[in-house]
């Protein structure tokens, strides 16, 4: 949750700092899918497709607008 806060403060100054946000997102993303591994404890990769095949998943991240001028409404 501190990584969501972060998150939240960094967007939310007067002159934003996008790279810190960015960071902090990275961050609470990645401590939810370390949560996720641990929980499910997969033996293999191919245990956490489902339904489709990575190359898509990666495809579909590519495919994400981001308008870097954007004010954080949150």
């Amino acid at each position: 949750m501190n990584d969501l806060r972060g998150a939240t403060i960094d967007l939310a100054a007067d002159r934003p700092l996008l790279e810190a946000a960015l960071f902090h997102c990275q961050q609470g993303i990645e401590k939810a899918f370390k949560a996720f591994l641990n929980y499910h404890q997969p033996k293999c990769l191919e245990e956490l497709i489902v339904g489709g095949d990575l190359f898509d998943a990666v495809d579909q991240c590519i495919s994400i607008k981001v308008d870097p001028t954007a004010r954080w409404q949150g």
